[in-house]
């Protein structure tokens, strides 16, 4: 094992490309484009279609009943000091 280590100090390593950069970047920002296009598509559009389903739903059930359903859980982003 030695040997190899040995041999391997030994060995010139050519210099790294100047382009290296740039074409690391450019994967990375298609990369991460694709990660987000996807993201949003899957969590985002089920998001917005659970939130268009309730009122949806809501609408139905006001046509059919005559009574708006009331939500008796407090969406409300303060805690309560005034």
């Amino acid at each position: 094992m030695e040997d190899l280590l040995e041999r391997l100090t030994q060995l010139k390593v050519p210099p790294a490309p100047t382009t290296l950069k740039r074409e690391v970047h450019h994967r990375l920002n298609r990369t991460l484009l694709v990660q987000q296009i996807v993201g949003l598509a899957t969590h985002g559009a089920v998001y917005a279609c659970g939130h268009l389903l309730r009122g949806l739903l809501g609408l139905v059930a006001y046509t059919l009943t005559g009574k708006f359903p009331v939500d008796r859980r407090d969406r409300s982003d303060h805690t309560g000091d005034a």
